[in-house]
């Protein structure tokens, strides 16, 4: 397919190898310096899988899992050492994975992977008529990126500023969220070499069996053992000053009510883009509460029974809804609110509003078999 985009391919491509070949060596060697004290195991870049839309610098170290372990084991049925060993290869359960600073190492390459998205945006304008083929051709634009990002992956492996890193058995990888194990493994090989490849595949391998493990676990529990891991003494009435702390201000934009908080206002106002801004997470609004370590622990993990509406997490949730819509419609007295609630183990806990209009919206509600739990619209 020839397109009037043809040309500037190949210089969006050059431009991406001299921004590489600039901002990889130095952005690794950084993230060596700053955190050597965390005993850094893994090194290297984190993509958009799909899209190139963004690829920025990532780390994982012995301190971090030390420190993500502890906190998950709070609901887990393992042991913190186990837990480690299932999070090793897991880069968004990495605390090092949230560091916004991160996001800025690398801007020329950004910029260029900007660019090269829009140029896939173009050949999008001529799906109508050449779909298959543009699909490929945008395919074979991606796995361009790819190769000129693993090649100066594998030149980072031989620079002398890495070599102490490497011989102490640290690793260089490319990672991505939405990423199978058997293409992350490739990567690995390609980069790092054979030796590399087994010993990640091996660990990856344990993980899974551990992950096995403890699902096996959480399926042999009895209804009494349930029962007892969420026993309590606790009541609405414990986390009645929390509730009386909750004051949310908002703001008015563009016709629609949002939360007043340091985020970018959405570029235009229905209740859907209202619904997505406007939302609280329970935990977060339990946070400061003297009893949040043993609520947590009873009613914040995967095990344990779906949550009815009689029970106290989803009580409390309804008391925070009830007053966040009394404090919209005082502060709003011409407008109508509708208030969401989700308390669910296999979602976010989390209470979201918008303005009631006739544009066609509603908080989807979903049945118990695709997410058990409660939720509700008040």
């Amino acid at each position: 397919m020839q397109t009037n985009t043809e040309p500037s391919l190949t210089i969006l491509l050059d431009q991406l190898n001299n921004a590489l070949a600039q901002e990889v060596p130095e952005a690794l060697g950084t993230l060596l310096k700053d955190n050597a004290h965390c005993r850094i195991y893994n090194i290297g870049l984190y993509y958009c899988a799909g899209s190139w839309s963004y690829c920025l610098p990532t780390l994982a170290s012995e301190a971090g899992l030390e420190k993500v372990a502890r906190a998950y084991a709070v609901h887990s049925m393992l042991a913190v050492d186990d837990i480690k060993q299932q999070l090793r290869w897991s880069p968004c359960d990495s605390p090092h994975h949230s560091d916004t600073s991160l996001e800025s190492m690398m801007p020329m390459t950004q910029q260029v992977l900007e660019s090269l998205s829009m140029y896939c945006d173009e050949l999008d304008d001529y799906s109508n008529d050449y779909f298959d083929e543009t699909d490929t051709e945008t395919e074979q634009i991606h796995n361009r990126i790819h190769a000129r990002v693993i090649n100066e992956l594998k030149k980072a492996v031989t620079q002398p500023a890495m070599r102490d890193y490497i011989q102490q058995g640290g690793l260089i990888t490319l990672q991505a969220g939405d990423q199978s194990h058997e293409c992350f493994l490739a990567d690995v090989a390609a980069i790092m070499g054979e030796a590399a490849h087994k010993r990640v595949e091996h660990e990856i391998s344990i993980a899974s069996e551990l992950f096995a493990k403890e699902y096996a676990l959480q399926q042999a529990m009895t209804e009494e053992q349930l029962a007892q891991l969420e026993a309590t003494t606790l009541s609405v009435a414990d986390f009645q000053p929390d509730i009386d702390r909750f004051k949310p201000a908002f703001v008015e934009c563009d016709g629609g009510v949002y939360l007043a908080k340091e985020q970018y206002l959405p570029a235009y106002t229905d209740s859907e883009q209202e619904a997505l801004y406007n939302r609280f997470s329970l935990w977060d609004l339990l946070q400061s509460s003297e009893h949040f370590d043993e609520i947590y622990r009873k009613f914040g993990g995967l095990t344990g029974k779906a949550p009815a509406k009689e029970d106290l997490l989803p009580t409390i949730a309804l008391a925070f809804a009830t007053k966040l819509k009394t404090l919209l419609q005082n502060t709003f007295p011409n407008r109508r609110f509708k208030v969401y609630i989700c308390v669910s183990r296999m979602a976010l806990s989390r209470i979201a509003f918008c303005t009631e209009r006739n544009d066609g919206y509603d908080f989807h509600i979903t049945t118990d078999d695709v997410l058990p739990g409660v939720q509700t619209i008040i």
